[in-house]
C-alpha cells in the first residue's frame, strides 16, 4: 500500500511515498474433499436412471477412497441405472 504525502519546497509541491510494511498472516485451511456426481431422474417417478460420476483424487488412490468408489460403482452395475464416468484428472490410474 502506498500513500502520497504532499510536501512544499520553494513554492513547488512534491510528493513523498510512504510504503507500509507487509504483514504476514498464517491461515489454517482444513483439508476437504468434495465428491461430485450428478443423478438423472425420471420425471414422473423421480427414479434414478443415470449417474454421472467425476472421480476425485481420493477415489483414484489405493485405500479407503478407492474401496468406497468401487463399492458404489458395483451397486450401480448391479441395478438398472446407467453409469457415466468422466475422469478429468491427468494424474493417477483409474481405481480397479
Amino acid at each position: 500500500m502506498q500513500l502520497e504525502l504532499p510536501t512544499q519546497k520553494s513554492g513547488v509541491i512534491a510528493t513523498k511515498t510512504a510504503v507500509a510494511k507487509p504483514e504476514h498472516v498464517t491461515i489454517s485451511i482444513p483439508w476437504e474433499v468434495n465428491k461430485r456426481y450428478l443423478e438423472i431422474r425420471e420425471i414422473s417417478t423421480r427414479k434414478v436412471v443415470t449417474v454421472i460420476e467425476v472421480p476425485s483424487p481420493a477415489s483414484k488412490r489405493a485405500g479407503e477412497g478407492c474401496a468406497k468408489y468401487l463399492e458404489k460403482r458395483q451397486k450401480v452395475f448391479g441395478s438398472a441405472i446407467h453409469l457415466i464416468e468422466i475422469d478429468l484428472l491427468r494424474k493417477g490410474n483409474p481405481c480397479q
